[in-house]
């Protein structure tokens, strides 16, 4: 493969939402690589400013209170609300 992992979660993203959990599954990454590709996130936001595209971030969600976080590529690790660690992981599309 001579396709950069940019350039892999570019097409993954433009093709359907998805969480990072789901990027690092589709690229049989480790959990431990979570934090590489949320670094990756905030380089393809930079390149799809330069190219015109569009980043769409879902926004992640309290499962116990329902607050919604602000659209950020960092994720959320507690509820500021009610303290819940019981969070869905936001979403991320890459609009061309």
């Amino acid at each position: 493969m001579k396709d950069t992992i940019i350039e892999r979660i570019i097409e993954l993203i433009k093709s359907k939402p998805l969480t990072i959990s789901e990027i690092l599954n589709e690229l049989e990454l480790d959990r431990k690589s979570k934090r590489n590709v949320i670094e990756l996130m905030n380089k393809i936001e930079r390149i799809s400013k330069q190219k015109g595209w569009k980043l769409i971030i879902y926004p992640a969600q309290c499962k116990k209170c329902g607050f919604t976080f602000k659209e950020k590529i960092k994720p959320p690790s507690k509820c500021p609300r009610c303290k819940s660690q019981w969070i869905s992981e936001q979403r991320f599309f890459l609009k061309v």
